[in-house]
């Protein structure tokens, strides 16, 4: 409400209510009036209501850090706190002064929009640059979990105007330390184009494994200017840098014509026969024809 308003029920006076007070609207309404049923049943001037909006299912409010919580938009009495990190459960917002409400937890109340920040659903998967990377209990940088180069981050959410990332399960992730892992080209094949390349288990370069060139690979997605490969033969992974691949496979074998038949028809020689390769062949040219 956003004055003091007086409810009638059925034309009879039932009371008042504070300027600041939250109602609930049924879907009954008047020319003038709106219906309410909480905190008590009746109806108050239209005039007198603004509409919170509430929160889309794909974003989440969390505090920034020890909130105050108060008693109504228009004064400063305060009722409790919130505590850092605090997940609103179902926030609504209110335009004219700034505020988010809720009502959750045995805490009903407003807090300045200046102390909450937003979370964007996104689901999507990111790769641990660097060894010794921590997760967080909170966004003060508490330690959680220790993780590896190379180890890979589900984000339920990421935060606007913030450096986290958050899952609901793993906690949260400083943005810097993560790189997002793509795999629009996941199922492709492709090749080392020279011999004796590098396979690295992570991306610190520190372990790695030696191939010959023309070996085959599975693309499992790429990251950081890395694809993540699995080997064809031994199901094995690394990560290898993309300027040494190709999808052509390199020509490291001569290739070899056998005849398996020929015929002289007057001067038409006829040779029937086959052509071995490492790479496909796509055309034989003998004497300028094809």
């Amino acid at each position: 409400l956003t004055d003091k308003s007086e409810v009638y029920s059925n034309g009879i006076k039932k009371g008042s209510l504070p300027m600041g007070t939250v109602v609930n609207p049924t879907l009954m309404a008047f020319d003038s009036d709106i219906a309410i049923v909480k905190p008590f049943e009746g109806s108050v001037e239209n005039k007198n209501i603004e509409f919170m909006n509430g929160i889309n299912d794909n974003t989440r409010l969390y505090t920034l850090s020890n909130t105050v919580v108060y008693t109504n938009p228009y004064d400063n009495k305060v009722i409790g706190n919130l505590p850092q990190n605090y997940m609103f459960q179902n926030p609504y917002y209110l335009k004219s002064s700034d505020m988010v409400y809720l009502d959750e937890n045995g805490i009903k109340g407003f807090v300045k929009k200046e102390d909450v920040a937003i979370l964007e659903k996104e689901n999507k998967t990111y790769v641990v640059k660097n060894n010794n990377t921590y997760s967080y209990k909170n966004t003060n940088k508490e330690t959680k979990e220790r993780y590896s180069s190379g180890d890979f981050i589900v984000a339920d959410y990421v935060s606007v105007n913030q450096e986290f990332f958050y899952s609901e399960k793993l906690g949260w992730f400083n943005k810097a330390e993560l790189a997002i892992f793509d795999n629009k080209e996941a199922g492709k094949r492709i090749f080392t184009k020279n011999d004796k390349e590098k396979m690295y288990f992570d991306f610190t370069g520190d372990t790695f494994k030696i191939v010959p060139i023309a070996k085959e690979f599975k693309i499992l997605g790429e990251s950081n200017n890395f694809y993540y490969l699995e080997n064809k033969e031994t199901k094995e992974k690394y990560w290898s840098k993309q300027d040494v691949l190709s999808v052509e496979k390199p020509d490291i074998n001569d290739p070899v014509l056998l005849i398996t038949k020929d015929t002289l028809d007057e001067t038409v020689l006829n040779i029937e026969g086959k052509i071995y390769d490492d790479t496909e062949i796509t055309k034989l040219i003998i004497n300028g024809d094809e």
